[in-house]
């Protein structure tokens, strides 16, 4: 039969030491942190969507058009254009990133 160990039984007492608590810049009950929240979502799904729609995007607006190609003369028209293409939507997809960033490092601090 095992018998319960108490820590003062060992001759000091248990004396369970506050911590103090981090002082954080917004509290949970404000309405401040409600309203970054949905911000930093609002952000997110707006990333999220310009990177999955980057191919859509470059189509419908000609970004391929706007992008410079240093060795054409070493390419094929037909693969100029696939360059161009691809190069844009990478373009894009990272500008997508770039705005869902924001919301991600938001959501990190208010969700800590």
């Amino acid at each position: 039969m095992r018998v319960p160990v108490f820590p003062h039984c060992f001759g000091k007492a248990h004396v369970q030491k506050k911590v103090a608590e981090p002082h954080f810049l917004f509290t949970e009950g404000d309405g401040l942190v409600t309203i970054l929240k949905i911000l930093a979502f609002i952000l997110i799904v707006a990333g999220a969507v310009m990177v999955y729609g980057a191919q859509w995007a470059v189509r419908k607006y000609g970004l391929d058009r706007n992008i410079k190609c240093g060795f054409e003369d070493q390419m094929e028209e037909e693969e100029i254009l696939q360059y161009k293409f691809n190069r844009a939507i990478v373009n894009f997809k990272m500008q997508g990133m770039l705005v869902a960033l924001p919301g991600l490092i938001l959501l990190l601090v208010l969700f800590r």
